[in-house]
């Protein structure tokens, strides 16, 4: 069995009702500041997301193509360094088929990740666009990102679980 792993904006989370209690019961610092500035944070649009998670080396199967012209979608391997997160979709409240660069995207989902691209592509986007959650479909774990986490310190956490 695959094992599928999610990294959604804090933001998504904490706009629902309980969901930083939820987040806190998994041993995660989470200030109530912190909430507070997740619920104004703008969700990344499709082409920074994709091009946040290239500069990181962090490479995938896409199940979705950019829709706008000169837009690339992530290789499988973008370089020597490259790891990959599996199959991957964008979670896009609409069409996640054919994706426009500048539509939000409230998270990720990757089937087969390599751990290395999980702890890559978390502090890559916490960094660029504010606190992320990396969870599994089991709720094995569920694991808080904030920005200036290093890849090595998200690594050690998610393999904890």
């Amino acid at each position: 069995m695959s094992l599928t792993v999610h990294v959604n904006s804090l933001r998504w989370f904490v706009e629902n009702q309980g969901g930083a209690e939820f987040l806190r019961s998994f041993g995660d610092p989470l200030d109530d500041d912190a909430v507070e500035a997740a619920r104004t944070v703008a969700y990344p649009d499709a082409a920074r997301l994709v091009g946040t998670l290239r500069a990181a080396s962090v490479g995938a199967e896409c199940w979705f193509t950019l829709d706008d012209e000169g837009a690339d979608a992530l290789e499988a391997r973008p370089g020597p360094d490259a790891v990959s997160l599996g199959e991957l979709s964008l979670s896009v409240g609409g069409n996640d088929d054919r994706i426009p660069g500048h539509v939000a995207v409230t998270g990720l989902t990757c089937r087969a990740p390599q751990p290395e691209a999980i702890a890559r592509a978390a502090a890559a986007l916490a960094e660029a666009f504010g606190p992320q959650v990396v969870w599994d479909d089991g709720l094995a774990d569920v694991m808080v990102v904030h920005p200036g986490a290093t890849v090595a310190e998200v690594r050690t956490r998610w393999e904890r679980a």
